[in-house]
């Protein structure tokens, strides 16, 4: 009978772990939802809360942070966090060229011309033709950084 009695505990707690993984799971789809309804309706501080608790429950990808990065900045608060963010979504995916405009941005709202440099350097050789790169280049050419 003992080993039947730890053998159910057993169960039971993998069976606690399987559904706190799906609440976590729906949760998390839910605040994605959440967070694009609000980046939709221009609500950028509220779909920044909404991207950070996304982030915050899947560390080890880059989407929800660049996003949350961008409503940072789209709001205009908390660049710093924006930035972390940012950076963290290039340390995780850094081929990505949406990520880096998103990190050079942040970083020319910080007025971080040197960084914003550097990144849009990376950023040129990932993606030379994009208008998006050129249009940043030209705004770090007119902020006084870059030929």
């Amino acid at each position: 009978h003992p080993h039947y009695l730890a053998r159910l505990v057993l169960d039971l707690r993998e069976e606690l772990q399987r559904v706190s993984t799906l609440v976590d799971e729906r949760r998390t789809e839910q605040y994605e939802r959440l967070a694009q309804e609000e980046e939709a309706a221009g609500h950028w501080s509220a779909a920044a809360g909404a991207w950070m608790r996304v982030a915050g429950s899947q560390p080890d990808s880059a989407y929800p942070a660049r996003r949350a990065a961008l409503a940072l900045l789209q709001a205009g608060e908390r660049l710093d966090q924006a930035r972390s963010l940012a950076e963290r979504a290039v340390r995780i995916e850094g081929d990505s060229v949406g990520h880096r405009i998103v990190l050079v941005q942040v970083l020319l709202g910080l007025s971080d011309l040197e960084g914003a440099s550097k990144q849009l350097q990376i950023v040129t050789g990932l993606d030379p033709d994009s208008e998006l790169v050129k249009d940043l280049q030209r705004q770090l050419v007119l902020a006084g950084h870059g030929d």
